[in-house]
């Protein structure tokens, strides 16, 4: 019989706490931790290492047709996979709301290449690029 502990350490000893994500979970902590302005601590908490609720690793930064530029010319890929705030998909749209802060996020959000299949290189490659840009406040 095997016991597992299921015990959950507190968030509040951590700045930030990735439930699940497996190995995207210890990529995005990796990701965090590496960038030379990050002093916080980050907590993966893996229950069920198949679990993996990470597709993509989205940021939000006040400049994002710059920032995906200067990212592409440097050969990164990125996506928008979050165009539209929620309220304004056609499901549910309705033309009497105005959310300012979901429509900020909407033109804000990007989408960076952080994976499961990304080697540790790739992923320094990405994360200097990054720190370099918003180092110099983009």
């Amino acid at each position: 019989m095997s016991t597992q502990n299921t015990e959950t350490p507190k968030q509040s000893s951590y700045d930030i706490v990735i439930v699940g994500g497996a190995i995207m979970g210890s990529s995005a902590a990796w990701f965090l931790t590496e960038n030379s302005d990050f002093n916080g601590r980050v907590l993966v908490v893996e229950r069920d290492s198949s679990y993996s609720a990470w597709a993509q690793y989205t940021i939000r930064v006040p400049d994002r047709d710059n920032f995906t530029t200067l990212l592409k010319q440097r050969g990164i890929p990125t996506a928008v996979h979050y165009p539209l705030p929620l309220y304004q998909q056609p499901a549910v749209f309705d033309a009497s709301v105005n959310l300012p802060n979901s429509n900020q996020c909407a033109e804000q959000v990007v989408s960076l290449p952080v994976h499961a299949y990304m080697k540790p290189e790739e992923l320094d490659a990405v994360t200097s690029v990054i720190s370099e840009l918003m180092n110099n406040r983009i």
